[in-house]
């Protein structure tokens, strides 16, 4: 693998309760599964929690999602920072999906790491996994 993997350590997703890890071929691509959060809706198409990592390779990241935002616009599809970290995010259920039924989603680079977090309908659950993660 050409780059670090770097484990959460939020309550919700930490390397105790992680409970599959794939490994793509040529060794391109990490997912780490974690059990799904208590909802607070109608169900999600993924309500597990699932951290992935592969090289980042798309150039700026700020510019990169300003870009997918604007040339790719949803309902709830924003870039914030993360403890002063560019990140891509989707809000879960939005109207933009067809079945409002999309797992909250969000996605940054660090250290030359591309790291999406997804699953469940809390992007501030998202959230607080991906900053355990930038404060390691």
């Amino acid at each position: 693998m050409s780059f670090p993997i770097t484990m959460p350590s939020d309550s919700l997703a930490n390397s105790a309760n992680m409970t599959t890890v794939y490994l793509w071929p040529n060794d391109s691509q990490v997912a780490v599964d974690f059990p799904a959060p208590a909802e607070s809706g109608p169900p999600v198409r993924q309500a597990y929690i699932e951290v992935s990592y592969s090289n980042w390779s798309s150039g700026d990241p700020l510019a990169h999602f300003q870009a997918d935002v604007k040339e790719a616009p949803a309902s709830g599809k924003t870039v914030e920072s993360i403890e002063g970290v560019p990140a891509l995010e989707v809000q879960a259920r939005s109207p933009s999906d067809a079945d409002q039924t999309n797992p909250a989603f969000l996605r940054f680079a660090s250290g030359g790491v591309d790291i999406q977090i997804s699953g469940g309908d809390s992007l501030g659950a998202l959230v607080g996994i991906a900053k355990s993660i930038l404060r390691s």
